[in-house]
Protein backbone atom coordinates (compact mmCIF):
# COMPACT_ATOMS: atom_id res chain seq x y z
CA UNK A 1 0.00 0.00 0.00
CA UNK A 2 2.81 2.13 0.72
CA UNK A 3 4.31 1.43 -2.21
CA UNK A 4 0.99 2.41 -4.49
CA UNK A 5 1.10 5.60 -2.66
CA UNK A 6 4.64 6.51 -3.25
CA UNK A 7 4.18 5.47 -6.71
CA UNK A 8 1.03 7.30 -7.72
CA UNK A 9 1.95 10.53 -5.60
CA UNK A 10 5.72 10.88 -5.76
CA UNK A 11 7.01 9.39 -9.15
CA UNK A 12 5.76 11.35 -11.58
CA UNK A 13 7.67 14.48 -9.13
CA UNK A 14 10.83 12.35 -9.46
CA UNK A 15 10.41 11.52 -13.04
CA UNK A 16 10.55 15.46 -13.92
CA UNK A 17 13.14 16.46 -11.47
CA UNK A 18 15.52 13.80 -13.38
CA UNK A 19 14.55 15.49 -16.28
CA UNK A 20 15.25 18.70 -15.69
CA UNK A 21 18.71 17.67 -13.60
CA UNK A 22 19.59 16.10 -17.46
CA UNK A 23 19.32 19.30 -18.87
CA UNK A 24 21.97 21.65 -18.73
CA UNK A 25 20.12 24.60 -19.82
CA UNK A 26 20.62 27.64 -17.53
CA UNK A 27 18.55 29.34 -14.91
CA UNK A 28 15.84 31.47 -15.83
CA UNK A 29 13.75 33.82 -13.36
CA UNK A 30 10.31 35.41 -14.21
CA UNK A 31 12.22 38.89 -14.75
CA UNK A 32 15.47 38.20 -15.53
CA UNK A 33 18.59 35.47 -16.07
CA UNK A 34 21.91 35.84 -17.20
CA UNK A 35 20.77 35.78 -20.50
CA UNK A 36 17.75 38.18 -20.63
CA UNK A 37 16.05 40.92 -18.64
CA UNK A 38 12.03 41.63 -18.96
CA UNK A 39 11.44 45.54 -17.82
CA UNK A 40 8.35 46.98 -17.51
CA UNK A 41 8.90 48.30 -21.52
CA UNK A 42 11.14 46.09 -22.98
CA UNK A 43 13.55 42.81 -23.32
CA UNK A 44 16.96 42.99 -23.12
CA UNK A 45 19.45 40.17 -24.21
CA UNK A 46 22.60 40.22 -22.27
CA UNK A 47 23.66 36.72 -23.15
CA UNK A 48 26.02 36.81 -21.03
CA UNK A 49 26.17 33.07 -20.11
CA UNK A 50 28.73 30.72 -21.52
CA UNK A 51 27.55 28.90 -24.65
CA UNK A 52 24.00 30.96 -23.90
CA UNK A 53 24.53 33.38 -26.51
CA UNK A 54 22.93 31.09 -29.69
CA UNK A 55 19.28 31.38 -30.01
CA UNK A 56 16.99 33.14 -28.35
CA UNK A 57 12.62 33.24 -28.84
CA UNK A 58 9.51 35.71 -28.34
CA UNK A 59 6.29 34.90 -27.87
CA UNK A 60 3.32 36.97 -26.73
CA UNK A 61 -0.25 37.32 -27.20
CA UNK A 62 0.11 38.13 -30.81
CA UNK A 63 1.98 34.96 -31.63
CA UNK A 64 5.74 34.87 -32.32
CA UNK A 65 7.80 37.81 -31.92
CA UNK A 66 11.38 37.35 -32.78
CA UNK A 67 13.54 34.81 -33.14
CA UNK A 68 17.41 34.41 -33.87
CA UNK A 69 20.89 35.71 -32.66
CA UNK A 70 19.77 38.47 -30.58
CA UNK A 71 22.06 39.16 -27.84
CA UNK A 72 22.95 43.17 -26.79
CA UNK A 73 19.32 43.46 -28.25
CA UNK A 74 15.96 45.42 -26.49
CA UNK A 75 12.87 44.52 -27.76
CA UNK A 76 9.53 47.26 -26.88
CA UNK A 77 6.77 45.11 -25.47
CA UNK A 78 2.96 46.49 -25.94
CA UNK A 79 1.21 47.33 -23.04
CA UNK A 80 -1.16 44.99 -21.62
CA UNK A 81 0.46 41.25 -23.62
CA UNK A 82 2.08 38.87 -22.25
CA UNK A 83 5.67 37.71 -22.93
CA UNK A 84 7.13 34.27 -22.58
CA UNK A 85 10.64 34.26 -23.32
CA UNK A 86 12.90 30.67 -24.91
CA UNK A 87 16.73 31.19 -24.92
CA UNK A 88 18.76 28.22 -26.61
CA UNK A 89 22.36 27.53 -25.48
CA UNK A 90 24.76 26.05 -27.59
CA UNK A 91 24.51 22.67 -26.27
CA UNK A 92 20.78 22.79 -28.05
CA UNK A 93 19.34 22.51 -24.42
CA UNK A 94 16.58 25.55 -23.75
CA UNK A 95 14.90 27.13 -20.76
CA UNK A 96 12.24 29.42 -20.70
CA UNK A 97 11.17 32.34 -18.56
CA UNK A 98 7.58 32.52 -17.02
CA UNK A 99 5.10 34.35 -19.19
CA UNK A 100 4.54 37.86 -17.86
CA UNK A 101 1.82 40.69 -18.29
CA UNK A 102 3.15 44.30 -19.21
CA UNK A 103 1.56 46.44 -17.29
CA UNK A 104 3.13 49.31 -19.84
CA UNK A 105 4.87 49.40 -22.45
CA UNK A 106 6.48 50.94 -25.47
CA UNK A 107 3.95 52.77 -27.99
CA UNK A 108 5.79 51.03 -31.20
CA UNK A 109 5.13 47.73 -31.79
CA UNK A 110 6.80 44.70 -31.04
CA UNK A 111 9.85 43.53 -31.99
CA UNK A 112 11.22 47.04 -33.04
CA UNK A 113 14.83 47.76 -32.17
CA UNK A 114 14.80 50.78 -30.23
CA UNK A 115 17.33 53.12 -29.22
CA UNK A 116 18.45 52.56 -25.54
CA UNK A 117 21.38 52.37 -22.91
CA UNK A 118 22.98 48.83 -22.73
CA UNK A 119 25.15 48.99 -20.20
CA UNK A 120 27.22 50.91 -17.56
CA UNK A 121 30.39 49.89 -16.34
CA UNK A 122 32.02 51.55 -13.02
CA UNK A 123 35.56 51.65 -11.73
CA UNK A 124 35.95 53.03 -8.55
CA UNK A 125 39.39 55.06 -7.22
CA UNK A 126 39.49 56.95 -3.78
CA UNK A 127 38.92 60.32 -5.20
CA UNK A 128 37.79 59.30 -8.69
CA UNK A 129 34.63 56.83 -10.26
CA UNK A 130 35.55 55.70 -13.91
CA UNK A 131 32.00 55.48 -16.04
CA UNK A 132 31.91 53.48 -19.32
CA UNK A 133 28.75 53.64 -21.17
CA UNK A 134 27.52 51.75 -24.05
CA UNK A 135 24.36 52.64 -26.17
CA UNK A 136 23.36 50.35 -29.07
CA UNK A 137 23.18 52.78 -31.49
CA UNK A 138 25.92 55.82 -31.97
CA UNK A 139 24.15 58.55 -30.14
CA UNK A 140 25.31 61.51 -27.71
CA UNK A 141 25.18 60.90 -23.88
CA UNK A 142 24.92 62.97 -21.07
CA UNK A 143 25.91 62.06 -17.75
CA UNK A 144 24.28 63.68 -14.37
CA UNK A 145 26.04 63.32 -10.77
CA UNK A 146 25.80 64.22 -7.60
CA UNK A 147 25.47 63.21 -3.76
CA UNK A 148 21.81 62.82 -4.47
CA UNK A 149 19.52 61.60 -6.77
CA UNK A 150 19.06 65.21 -7.63
CA UNK A 151 21.96 65.36 -9.22
CA UNK A 152 23.59 68.61 -7.79
CA UNK A 153 27.07 68.02 -8.77
CA UNK A 154 26.46 68.94 -12.48
CA UNK A 155 26.85 67.30 -15.60
CA UNK A 156 29.18 66.10 -18.53
CA UNK A 157 28.01 65.83 -22.03
CA UNK A 158 29.69 63.59 -24.82
CA UNK A 159 30.17 66.17 -28.66
CA UNK A 160 30.06 63.04 -30.59
CA UNK A 161 27.54 60.35 -31.93
CA UNK A 162 28.92 56.74 -30.64
CA UNK A 163 27.99 53.56 -28.93
CA UNK A 164 30.91 53.93 -26.47
CA UNK A 165 31.06 56.57 -24.07
CA UNK A 166 33.53 57.42 -20.83
CA UNK A 167 32.97 59.57 -17.97
CA UNK A 168 35.61 60.58 -15.22
CA UNK A 169 34.60 62.10 -11.97
CA UNK A 170 37.30 64.04 -10.62
CA UNK A 171 38.15 65.16 -6.63
CA UNK A 172 35.79 62.79 -5.22
CA UNK A 173 35.58 62.47 -1.50
CA UNK A 174 36.74 58.83 -0.28
CA UNK A 175 34.51 56.39 1.50
CA UNK A 176 31.27 58.36 -0.12
CA UNK A 177 28.21 57.49 -2.36
CA UNK A 178 27.54 59.13 -5.63
CA UNK A 179 24.55 59.17 -7.62
CA UNK A 180 24.45 59.45 -11.53
CA UNK A 181 21.81 58.93 -14.28
CA UNK A 182 22.62 58.61 -18.21
CA UNK A 183 20.40 60.52 -20.75
CA UNK A 184 21.11 60.18 -24.61
CA UNK A 185 19.67 61.17 -27.78
CA UNK A 186 20.42 58.87 -31.31
CA UNK A 187 21.48 60.63 -34.72
CA UNK A 188 17.48 60.65 -35.82
CA UNK A 189 17.00 63.18 -32.34
CA UNK A 190 15.22 60.27 -30.49
CA UNK A 191 16.10 59.97 -26.30
CA UNK A 192 16.65 56.80 -25.35
CA UNK A 193 13.81 54.47 -23.71
CA UNK A 194 15.76 54.02 -20.82
CA UNK A 195 17.07 56.17 -18.15
CA UNK A 196 18.98 54.63 -15.75
CA UNK A 197 19.79 55.60 -12.25
CA UNK A 198 22.71 54.16 -10.42
CA UNK A 199 25.29 55.02 -7.57
CA UNK A 200 28.22 54.25 -6.90
CA UNK A 201 30.84 54.73 -3.51
CA UNK A 202 34.18 56.13 -3.44
CA UNK A 203 36.97 53.92 -2.15
CA UNK A 204 38.56 54.75 1.29
CA UNK A 205 41.62 56.12 0.95
CA UNK A 206 44.76 54.72 3.26
CA UNK A 207 46.16 56.96 5.49
CA UNK A 208 49.42 58.27 4.18
CA UNK A 209 49.95 61.68 6.34
CA UNK A 210 52.09 61.67 9.13
CA UNK A 211 51.31 62.00 12.55
CA UNK A 212 52.18 64.91 15.20
CA UNK A 213 55.49 64.74 16.72
CA UNK A 214 56.57 64.42 20.37
CA UNK A 215 56.77 67.23 22.29
CA UNK A 216 58.62 68.56 25.03
CA UNK A 217 61.43 66.62 24.52
CA UNK A 218 64.20 66.75 27.06
CA UNK A 219 67.35 64.61 27.56
CA UNK A 220 68.82 65.33 30.94
CA UNK A 221 71.81 63.62 32.68
CA UNK A 222 71.70 60.70 35.44
CA UNK A 223 73.75 58.73 37.79
CA UNK A 224 73.40 55.50 35.72
CA UNK A 225 72.73 57.40 31.85
CA UNK A 226 70.51 59.74 30.23
CA UNK A 227 66.88 60.34 30.73
CA UNK A 228 64.64 60.95 27.89
CA UNK A 229 61.31 62.32 28.91
CA UNK A 230 58.58 63.97 26.75
CA UNK A 231 54.80 64.05 25.58
CA UNK A 232 52.83 61.83 23.63
CA UNK A 233 51.05 63.08 20.83
CA UNK A 234 47.47 63.46 21.07
CA UNK A 235 46.49 61.89 17.72
CA UNK A 236 44.06 59.41 18.08
CA UNK A 237 45.52 56.71 16.11
CA UNK A 238 49.02 57.41 17.79
CA UNK A 239 50.70 53.27 18.40
CA UNK A 240 53.88 53.71 19.73
CA UNK A 241 56.74 56.60 19.81
CA UNK A 242 60.33 55.10 18.93
CA UNK A 243 63.36 56.43 20.19
CA UNK A 244 66.78 56.12 18.30
CA UNK A 245 70.10 57.70 18.89
CA UNK A 246 73.88 58.36 17.34
CA UNK A 247 77.00 59.62 18.32
CA UNK A 248 77.41 61.23 14.51
CA UNK A 249 74.21 63.17 13.58
CA UNK A 250 70.45 63.23 14.41
CA UNK A 251 68.71 60.20 13.09
CA UNK A 252 67.03 61.20 9.82
CA UNK A 253 64.83 58.28 9.79
CA UNK A 254 62.92 55.68 11.86
CA UNK A 255 65.70 53.11 10.77
CA UNK A 256 68.87 55.11 11.33
CA UNK A 257 70.75 54.64 14.32
CA UNK A 258 70.44 52.90 17.46
CA UNK A 259 67.03 51.96 18.83
CA UNK A 260 66.15 53.06 22.29
CA UNK A 261 62.93 52.03 22.88
CA UNK A 262 59.96 51.71 21.43
CA UNK A 263 56.22 51.76 22.66
CA UNK A 264 53.48 53.93 24.77
CA UNK A 265 55.81 55.24 27.54
CA UNK A 266 56.64 58.65 27.91
CA UNK A 267 59.84 58.87 29.70
CA UNK A 268 62.81 56.28 28.97
CA UNK A 269 66.27 55.31 31.03
CA UNK A 270 69.52 55.50 28.53
CA UNK A 271 72.20 53.42 30.13
CA UNK A 272 73.99 52.58 27.10
CA UNK A 273 75.84 55.73 26.84
CA UNK A 274 79.61 56.66 27.59
CA UNK A 275 81.41 59.71 29.20
CA UNK A 276 82.84 62.48 27.20
CA UNK A 277 80.54 61.63 24.11
CA UNK A 278 77.29 63.87 22.70
CA UNK A 279 74.21 61.28 22.12
CA UNK A 280 71.83 62.80 19.27
CA UNK A 281 68.27 61.56 19.86
CA UNK A 282 65.43 61.60 17.39
CA UNK A 283 61.75 60.61 18.70
CA UNK A 284 59.15 59.52 15.81
CA UNK A 285 55.80 58.89 16.61
CA UNK A 286 54.25 55.72 14.38
CA UNK A 287 50.67 55.61 14.01
CA UNK A 288 48.42 52.66 13.36
CA UNK A 289 48.76 52.83 9.55
CA UNK A 290 52.62 52.74 9.82
CA UNK A 291 53.27 56.13 8.84
CA UNK A 292 56.58 57.84 11.25
CA UNK A 293 56.56 61.33 12.13
CA UNK A 294 59.27 63.57 10.78
CA UNK A 295 61.11 63.42 14.28
CA UNK A 296 61.44 65.70 17.60
CA UNK A 297 65.41 66.29 17.87
CA UNK A 298 67.56 66.85 21.32
CA UNK A 299 71.30 66.16 22.24
CA UNK A 300 73.17 65.73 25.32
CA UNK A 301 76.77 66.10 26.51
CA UNK A 302 77.65 63.09 28.96
CA UNK A 303 80.22 64.56 31.24
CA UNK A 304 83.41 62.81 32.74
CA UNK A 305 83.91 62.92 35.93
CA UNK A 306 84.89 65.90 37.55
CA UNK A 307 83.95 67.57 34.57
CA UNK A 308 81.52 70.82 34.05
CA UNK A 309 78.70 70.30 32.38
CA UNK A 310 78.10 73.00 29.53
CA UNK A 311 75.25 75.30 29.17
CA UNK A 312 72.57 74.34 27.38
CA UNK A 313 72.30 75.30 23.48
CA UNK A 314 69.07 76.90 22.08
CA UNK A 315 70.27 76.55 18.69
CA UNK A 316 71.66 73.03 17.82
CA UNK A 317 73.83 74.45 14.59
CA UNK A 318 75.22 76.46 16.56
CA UNK A 319 78.93 74.74 16.50
CA UNK A 320 78.58 74.41 12.71
CA UNK A 321 81.56 77.42 11.43
CA UNK A 322 79.39 79.15 8.37
CA UNK A 323 80.91 78.58 4.93
CA UNK A 324 81.92 81.12 2.38
CA UNK A 325 79.84 79.87 -0.09
CA UNK A 326 75.83 77.96 0.28
CA UNK A 327 73.76 76.64 -2.36
CA UNK A 328 72.09 79.83 -4.13
CA UNK A 329 68.61 78.02 -3.89
CA UNK A 330 68.65 78.34 -0.08
CA UNK A 331 70.11 81.91 -0.65
CA UNK A 332 66.98 82.59 -2.18
CA UNK A 333 64.45 81.43 0.11
CA UNK A 334 62.55 83.51 2.81
CA UNK A 335 60.35 83.39 5.38
CA UNK A 336 57.34 83.41 2.95
CA UNK A 337 58.46 80.16 1.45
CA UNK A 338 57.32 78.39 4.33
CA UNK A 339 53.56 77.40 4.84
CA UNK A 340 52.43 77.83 8.52
CA UNK A 341 48.99 76.07 8.44
CA UNK A 342 46.19 75.04 11.02
CA UNK A 343 42.99 73.16 10.41
CA UNK A 344 44.15 73.69 6.52
CA UNK A 345 44.18 77.18 6.58
CA UNK A 346 47.18 79.87 6.34
CA UNK A 347 48.21 81.41 10.06
CA UNK A 348 50.29 84.54 8.67
CA UNK A 349 48.89 87.98 9.46
CA UNK A 350 49.56 91.49 7.34
CA UNK A 351 52.04 92.23 9.99
CA UNK A 352 54.08 88.77 9.46
CA UNK A 353 52.78 87.59 12.88
CA UNK A 354 51.63 83.68 12.54
CA UNK A 355 48.82 83.86 14.83
CA UNK A 356 47.99 80.15 16.40
CA UNK A 357 45.03 78.48 18.61
CA UNK A 358 47.31 76.95 21.60
CA UNK A 359 44.64 73.96 21.82
CA UNK A 360 45.37 72.48 18.44
CA UNK A 361 47.89 71.12 15.81
CA UNK A 362 49.94 73.32 13.36
CA UNK A 363 52.00 72.19 10.37
CA UNK A 364 55.46 73.68 9.29
CA UNK A 365 55.72 72.63 5.24
CA UNK A 366 57.83 73.70 1.97
CA UNK A 367 57.58 72.84 -1.24
CA UNK A 368 59.74 70.12 -2.68
CA UNK A 369 60.57 71.72 -5.61
CA UNK A 370 62.00 74.91 -4.00
CA UNK A 371 64.94 73.06 -2.75
CA UNK A 372 68.06 71.73 -4.39
CA UNK A 373 68.81 67.80 -4.65
CA UNK A 374 71.59 67.99 -2.17
CA UNK A 375 72.10 66.55 1.37
CA UNK A 376 70.26 68.45 4.10
CA UNK A 377 69.20 68.80 7.42
CA UNK A 378 65.80 71.14 7.80
CA UNK A 379 64.92 71.96 11.38
CA UNK A 380 62.29 74.39 13.04
CA UNK A 381 62.74 75.23 16.65
CA UNK A 382 60.16 76.67 18.73
CA UNK A 383 60.88 78.69 22.05
CA UNK A 384 58.43 80.26 24.38
CA UNK A 385 59.44 83.79 25.12
CA UNK A 386 58.30 83.55 28.82
CA UNK A 387 60.71 80.69 29.46
CA UNK A 388 63.65 81.33 27.50
CA UNK A 389 64.95 77.97 28.34
CA UNK A 390 62.42 75.69 26.91
CA UNK A 391 63.40 75.36 23.51
CA UNK A 392 62.19 72.78 21.66
CA UNK A 393 63.02 71.25 17.85
CA UNK A 394 61.30 69.13 14.79
CA UNK A 395 62.81 67.92 12.15
CA UNK A 396 61.20 68.72 8.02
CA UNK A 397 61.25 65.47 6.59
CA UNK A 398 59.61 64.81 3.02
CA UNK A 399 56.35 63.08 3.00
CA UNK A 400 55.45 60.15 1.16
CA UNK A 401 54.17 62.06 -2.41
CA UNK A 402 57.45 63.78 -2.56
CA UNK A 403 55.54 67.26 -2.44
CA UNK A 404 57.18 68.45 0.59
CA UNK A 405 58.58 68.70 3.74
CA UNK A 406 56.92 68.68 6.64
CA UNK A 407 56.61 68.54 10.25
CA UNK A 408 53.28 68.40 12.27
CA UNK A 409 53.67 70.03 15.49
CA UNK A 410 51.34 69.21 18.38
CA UNK A 411 49.35 71.43 20.45
CA UNK A 412 50.82 73.85 22.42
CA UNK A 413 48.69 73.65 25.05
CA UNK A 414 49.22 76.92 26.44
CA UNK A 415 49.16 80.65 24.57
CA UNK A 416 52.08 83.20 24.69
CA UNK A 417 54.39 84.47 22.55
CA UNK A 418 56.66 81.78 21.07
CA UNK A 419 60.03 82.70 18.84
CA UNK A 420 60.40 80.33 15.66
CA UNK A 421 63.36 79.33 13.86
CA UNK A 422 63.97 77.75 10.58
CA UNK A 423 67.26 76.24 9.76
CA UNK A 424 68.77 74.79 6.94
CA UNK A 425 71.84 72.74 7.31
CA UNK A 426 73.63 72.54 3.31
CA UNK A 427 75.78 69.18 4.43
CA UNK A 428 78.39 69.80 1.21
CA UNK A 429 79.37 73.47 2.20
CA UNK A 430 78.50 73.24 5.99
CA UNK A 431 76.43 76.34 5.95
CA UNK A 432 73.89 77.35 7.42
CA UNK A 433 70.49 78.97 6.18
CA UNK A 434 67.90 80.50 8.67
CA UNK A 435 64.61 82.41 8.98
CA UNK A 436 62.78 83.70 11.92
CA UNK A 437 58.89 84.20 12.91
CA UNK A 438 57.10 85.14 15.51
CA UNK A 439 53.95 82.78 16.86
CA UNK A 440 51.30 84.53 18.30
CA UNK A 441 49.35 81.90 20.35
CA UNK A 442 46.22 82.00 22.09
CA UNK A 443 44.82 80.43 24.70
CA UNK A 444 42.86 76.76 24.04
CA UNK A 445 39.49 76.45 24.95
CA UNK A 446 38.57 74.73 28.21
CA UNK A 447 37.69 71.97 25.94
CA UNK A 448 40.51 71.55 24.05
CA UNK A 449 42.47 71.50 27.86
CA UNK A 450 39.94 69.42 29.05
CA UNK A 451 40.34 66.82 25.42
CA UNK A 452 44.19 66.41 26.18
CA UNK A 453 43.55 66.24 30.11
CA UNK A 454 41.88 62.59 28.87
CA UNK A 455 44.60 61.81 26.98
CA UNK A 456 47.43 62.78 28.68
CA UNK A 457 46.67 63.97 32.09
CA UNK A 458 50.07 64.48 33.58
CA UNK A 459 51.21 65.70 31.04
CA UNK A 460 48.08 67.97 30.66
CA UNK A 461 48.56 69.38 34.50
CA UNK A 462 52.19 70.24 33.97
CA UNK A 463 51.67 72.78 31.55
CA UNK A 464 48.23 74.14 32.73
CA UNK A 465 48.77 77.84 34.31
CA UNK A 466 48.13 79.18 38.15
CA UNK A 467 44.44 80.01 37.30
CA UNK A 468 43.01 76.33 36.15
CA UNK A 469 45.19 74.83 39.22
CA UNK A 470 43.33 77.40 40.96
CA UNK A 471 39.80 76.22 39.17
CA UNK A 472 40.80 72.67 39.45
CA UNK A 473 41.06 73.07 42.87
CA UNK A 474 37.23 74.76 43.37
CA UNK A 475 35.75 72.01 41.31
CA UNK A 476 36.70 69.26 43.76
CA UNK A 477 35.72 71.42 46.64
CA UNK A 478 32.55 72.12 45.31
CA UNK A 479 31.78 68.60 44.17
CA UNK A 480 32.91 67.29 47.95
CA UNK A 481 30.44 69.73 49.39
CA UNK A 482 27.53 68.43 46.86
CA UNK A 483 28.37 65.09 47.68
CA UNK A 484 27.97 65.81 51.77
CA UNK A 485 25.00 67.65 50.87
CA UNK A 486 23.47 64.55 49.12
Amino acid sequence: MIRNIFTKKYLPLALVCAFAFSMVAPAYASLSSTNYQITSDSINFAGTEDGASSNYKIRDTGGEVATGDSTGIIYAIKAGYRQLVQAIAGSSNSGSSNTQTSNAGASGPAGQNIFAVQSIFVATGANTLLLDVSLNQPGKATLYWGLSNLYEGGSIASDTFRTDHVFKLEHLTPGTRYYFTIQAVNEAGTPATNVPEKSATTLIAPDVSAPSNPSKLVVEPAQTGAVVSWQNPTDADVESVKVVRSTDFYPADPQEGEVVYEGRASEVLDTKVLPGKTYYYTLFTKDVSGNYSSGAIAKIYITKPGEIAPLKETDIFAQVKPAPTIDPAFDRLNILDFLITQNNKMTVESDGKILLDGGEQFKIAIDYSKLPEVLKTMVVSIKDLSRPDEVFTFLLRVNRDKTKYEALVDKLGRGGNFAMVISILDHKHQGVKQFSGDLVVSAPKPDSIFSRFVGDPVGTLRQVSVIWWIILVALVLLVRKIVKFI
